[in-house]
């Protein structure tokens, strides 16, 4: 299992309407296969992305965002990130 806790990551590419930028930094912290990140980011005021890691390595996050309102989405993140 790859392991995450500690890691910061920045998006290689994001949605053409992600608020997400190169300049996004994203923190992990990981407990077996329960995974978390937070970031902040232009109108992005707090981000928290909730999830799952399984064997692979592959990521499965819910996202939830502060932006004057709170938003709540599903995304699947797999490995498009780099530190």
């Amino acid at each position: 299992m790859i392991n995450y806790p500690n890691q910061i990551f920045k998006p290689v590419q994001n949605a053409a309407n992600g608020a997400a930028s190169p300049a996004t930094t994203f923190y992990y912290t990981q407990e077996r296969t329960t995974i978390s990140a937070v970031y902040a980011v232009g109108n992005i005021i707090k981000g928290h992305l909730p999830g799952l890691v399984d064997e692979q390595g592959i990521i499965r996050m819910n996202y939830k965002t502060v932006q004057g309102v709170a938003m709540d989405q599903r995304r699947s993140l797999g490995r498009k990130f780099h530190h």
